[in-house]
Parts: structure tokens; C-alpha cells; sequence
């Protein structure tokens, strides 16, 4: 995904690009070399001039991304959301009024990140959501057939899907700290397809575009994300875009590049699941569908731009990042 924002980042004239980078993984592919050592001993740049890589460490890095941060004009936070990290990260950079920041508010993302809050906050306010209990509460008893999911979580991190006997049994394990403080929720299993979309927000949290719906793979039995296919077929856009626009209007915020996770039901109703305050992976398949880069639409503007133009044909994407296009019944390698 990062290699992909960074592609079309170069698109942008005169934009140069400063990462933090894992010493330990091969430099991104900006389908140029690397000079090493050439702006300081842990960095490297590329052979445009146009993307410089600081290297870190879990000691350096927090030093480094301040740095990285407090040189720009303008800074992307990749995070997750858990354990409040992306939260923390945006809080740092967002008083310094000269830094454009192209993140969610640290407010917004907080709200996303607690599931159980996110629920409630949605639920009080109309929206369709899966019904989420704490751990700690009662559960109606006709709730058989659960999932379990750590509260903050990003993607399908420690989720399960249990018997009520087996939850029971399982919550017995956990300590009275876990159970207590709201480390684990727990939703009733539904079925139905699982979807997730990507809307465009302005500086003021107002919506601009909501993209192509894609259509999630997800492993039966532990949840892990598989991947995706954009656009998802025979889709009911206009019930999607509704309920998007009525989240909106209860969380206020987003900005930037938001994800939505939704799941339709077999009778056509679309719940949401969760609220991704950040890039997915869905965004390698949208730049693949796209005609053009999509990085000027991951700037919060307060003014839209044109929406992008989407090519006719349908992308499928990994998890890992691997991508082919089918245009007619050919497939052809991204």
C-alpha cells in the first residue's frame, strides 16, 4: 500500500517525499536506485532526489518521524488505530498550524478505534450497526452464536467466532482487568457479504466522493483479510451512499481518505461494521481501477475536485499487495 501512495505522490510535481523506514525491509520500489548514506549515515535517497528514507529502529523512530514531520509542509500518518497510536501521531504534528496534516481528527479517530463506543454512539443515532456488548455485560439470550474482537483492534487482530458455551468458558479465562475495563467486546454472528468503501472528506469533515464499492474476502474461520475485488457487483449504490451520508452527519472529523466496512445482509440491509479513520488496503485496488493518480485526492481540501475517473473492469487485490485487472474475460497482471 505505501508503495502505492508513493507512486502516486511522485505524480504530483515538484512534491519530495521523507519516510521513516524498517531498516530491516528492502528499500519501497520507486522504480529508480537507492543512494545509502548520501543525506547521513542512516538514510538513503532516491536517484530523482525526489524520496528520502530515514532508517529506524522501535528506539529512533519516534525522533525521527517528529523530525520528518516538523521539516514538511504537508504529512500522512500511516498507523493503526489501536493502542492509540495513530491517534497520538496526529496529536503530535496537529497544533503546528504551518504543518497541512491529511489525517482524521484525533478525536474522529479515537471514536473509530473504540468499537463498543463506535457502536453506540452509531446505534443512538439511527445508523445500522451490529449490536456490540462489553464483555462484562449480560447477553440476550438469543445471542448463539458469537464474535469476539479486542476493543480497539485494527482489522481482524484477535477476533473469534464462538459457540455461547465456548465464550463463556473463554471469558472465565480472561482477567477481571480484561473483562472489566472493556479490553474485548462481543457481537452476535450475522451473516451476509462483506463490503467496505473508501469516502473523500474536505478539511471541514464535509463529504466530497465516495468511491467504487469493493467487495472484502475474509477466512472463514479466523477472519483474517484475504483481499478484494472493486467494484463489487450487483451492488445497491444508492443505499450505500445514504448511509455513508448518515454517518456523516453523526461523527464529525474525517477527513482525508476514510474506510468503511459494511456488511449486506441477505435481505439487503446494510449494517456497519467498523469506521477505518485511515488509508486500507482497498487502495491499491482503487489507483489500479483509477485512470490517473489519486493523490491529489488524499490532500483534505475545501473545495472537491472533479471525482476520478474509473476504467471499465473490475480490479482484484491481496492483502499482501499482489493485483490483476480484468477487462472482458482477460486477465491481465496490474
Amino acid at each position: 500500500m505505501l508503495e502505492s501512495v508513493l507512486a502516486d505522490l511522485l505524480s504530483l510535481p515538484e512534491l519530495h517525499v521523507r519516510l521513516t523506514w524498517d531498516r530491516r525491509l528492502p528499500p519501497p520500489d520507486t522504480r529508480t536506485q537507492w543512494v545509502e548514506g548520501s543525506v547521513g549515515p542512516e538514510s538513503a535517497v532516491s536517484a530523482s532526489h525526489r524520496v528520502t528514507l530515514q532508517f529506524a529502529d522501535n528506539h529512533s523512530e519516534p525522533a525521527l518521524r517528529r523530525s520528518a514531520c516538523n521539516s514538511a509542509d504537508h504529512v500522512l500518518l500511516i498507523a493503526p488505530e489501536f493502542d492509540d497510536i495513530l491517534g497520538r501521531w496526529i496529536e503530535d504534528v496537529s497544533g503546528q498550524a504551518e504543518i497541512q496534516v491529511w489525517n482524521a481528527t484525533p478525536s474522529a479517530v479515537r471514536l473509530c478505534a473504540n468499537k463498543l463506543r463506535l457502536a453506540r454512539h452509531l446505534q443512538m443515532n439511527g445508523i445500522p450497526v451490529i449490536a456490540t456488548r462489553s464483555v462484562a455485560d449480560d447477553l440476550p439470550d438469543d445471542w448463539a452464536d458469537l464474535v469476539v474482537k479486542p476493543g480497539d483492534g485494527a482489522g481482524s487482530q484477535g477476533i473469534q467466532r464462538l459457540p455461547r458455551e465456548a465464550f463463556l468458558r473463554w471469558k472465565q479465562s480472561l482477567s477481571s482487568d480484561d473483562v472489566t475495563t472493556g479490553g474485548w467486546i462481543v457481537q452476535p454472528w450475522i451473516s451476509g457479504r462483506t463490503l467496505s468503501v473508501a469516502a473523500i472528506f474536505s478539511t471541514d469533515g464535509s463529504l466530497h466522493d465516495i468511491w467504487p464499492v469493493a467487495e472484502q474476502f475474509l477466512d472463514s474461520k479466523t477472519f483474517a483479510y484475504l483481499g478484494g475485488l472493486i467494484p463489487a457487483g450487483r451492488v445497491n449504490r444508492s443505499h450505500i451512499e445514504a448511509l455513508i451520508m448518515d454517518v456523516v452527519a453523526c461523527v464529525s472529523g474525517l477527513r482525508g481518505y476514510i474506510g468503511f466496512d459494511l456488511i449486506e445482509r441477505p435481505n439487503g440491509e446494510v449494517v456497519v461494521v467498523e469506521i477505518n479513520p485511515r488509508l486500507t488496503t482497498s487502495y491499491i485496488g482503487y489507483r489500479t481501477l483509477a485512470a490517473s493518480s489519486l493523490a491529489s485526492w488524499l490532500e483534505p481540501k475545501a473545495q472537491a475536485l472533479s471525482p476520478p475517473e474509473w476504467t471499465s473492469g473490475t480490479v482484484r487485490f491481496t492483502a499482501a499487495g499482489e493485483v490483476s485487472f480484468t477487462q472482458g474475460t482477460e486477465d491481465t497482471p496490474a
